[in-house]
């Protein structure tokens, strides 16, 4: 009988090294989980091939030495062998070698069964609210930057420009909701790609009715302009010469359960295209509790310590009103509120994360372009900080 029992609580306990029962339930999709399938190795996997200039930023910043292992993929064999269950692939992470699905619990069990897999995880669900964001009216002022002079002066990027510092050469990639290109403010940009990663498609604009009815652009729109619009007298970014990569990773509706493995995936995307920073305003906390905000749980926070150790710089907000991931990545730059008298806004984020660390590593205001939901007309001035 003592046998029996050992031979029990041995099962139990190697079942709980690859995959918290408990957690699974964070994966539930009413009769299905959404799960993180991480594979022991990369046995007989094929590279991907990435921009030179992808090659030009790892040689001249990266930590790193082991771009071969990042830049092989999940392993085919692998990959085919949860396909041969009949189940779908919804996301390949090449950096964190795993795999996404949407399966029911007892192909979780078989999966498990498979010697080649190392963990499963749960790719986390919520319901968000929608996006509202916060506006403040700014008094019209005669400079060429328009609305955004406050801005651009508060941390002295005129000066840069005054040097011929406006972004030409550096590749910057957006994570967000969407882009809306139409605004004259972008008649200028140079946008190497666009991904839209929700959609599976190259579209970042609005695609659909319910998409145009949520505003889903408006947010990367906004964003996008602070850093690359250029509409003398009216919003000048601050590197509008930038090149851009574009990834559609948010989505905004109410129904939607935020996943954070979209993230992941535009981030490599980048990374393979040749960014050498990355900028996202978005942020991951619903699901997490204080103390997983160490720099090493959330699956964002991660990947952008492997962004970072390949030569990206990672910059991203530091939350409203409580810490957010991958904000708590102690390779990122994270950016706090302020008006534009410096003061920092009552709602942004102060720490420290979990594990004693100041954040957010600096502060900033913006100002950027929003689209309007009721006719999706295209208007300056209007402040996101």
């Amino acid at each position: 009988m003592k046998n029996v029992f050992l031979l029990v609580f041995i099962i139990s306990f190697c079942f709980s090294q690859i995959i918290n029962v408990q957690n699974l339930e964070k994966a539930n999709r009413g009769l299905h989980y959404r799960v993180w399938v991480y594979f022991k190795d990369k046995v007989e996997s094929s590279h991907i091939e990435v921009a030179q200039k992808t090659h030009e930023r790892r040689l001249k910043h990266s930590t790193k030495n082991n771009f071969d292992w990042y830049d092989l993929k999940v392993s085919s064999n692998y990959i085919k062998a949860i396909k041969d269950l009949g189940l779908n692939i919804e996301n390949e992470s090449r950096w964190l070698n795993a795999i996404s699905i949407t399966c029911t619990e007892s192909y979780i069990d078989t999966i498990l069964s498979f010697s080649f897999v190392r963990k499963v995880e749960p790719v986390i669900g919520f319901k968000k609210k929608l996006f509202e964001p916060k506006i403040n009216d700014f008094e019209s002022r005669d400079f060429d930057y328009g609305e955004g002079f406050s801005q651009i002066a508060q941390i002295n990027i005129h000066e840069l420009h005054n040097q011929g510092f406006t972004g030409e050469g550096v590749r910057v990639l957006i994570l967000d909701t969407g882009f809306d290109l139409s605004h004259n403010a972008f008649s200028h940009l140079n946008v190497i790609a666009q991904r839209d990663f929700i959609n599976d498609d190259d579209q970042t604009a609005n695609q659909s009715e319910d998409e145009h009815n949520i505003n889903q652009d408006s947010h990367g729109t906004a964003i996008l302009s602070i850093i690359g619009s250029y509409a003398l007298g009216n919003l000048i970014g601050s590197a509008f010469n930038a090149e851009f990569l574009l990834a559609k990773t948010e989505d905004v509706s109410q129904e939607w359960q935020q996943e954070e493995d979209d993230y992941v995936a535009g981030l490599e995307w980048g990374e393979a295209n040749g960014a050498e920073i990355s900028s996202s305003s978005l942020g991951y906390a619903d699901w997490y509790e204080q103390a997983d905000f160490d720099g090493n749980t959330a699956i964002t926070t991660n990947a952008i310590d492997i962004a970072v150790s390949l030569g990206v710089v990672c910059v991203t907000a530091v939350g409203n009103g409580y810490m957010i991931a991958p904000a708590d990545a102690d390779s990122v730059i994270s950016v706090g509120a302020v008006n534009d008298n410096g003061i920092i806004a009552s709602f942004s984020t102060r720490g420290p994360t979990a594990d004693g660390r100041i954040k957010p590593e600096v502060c900033a205001q913006g100002v950027g372009v929003r689209i309007t939901s009721a006719n999706n007309n295209s208007q300056f001035a209007n402040i996101y900080s």
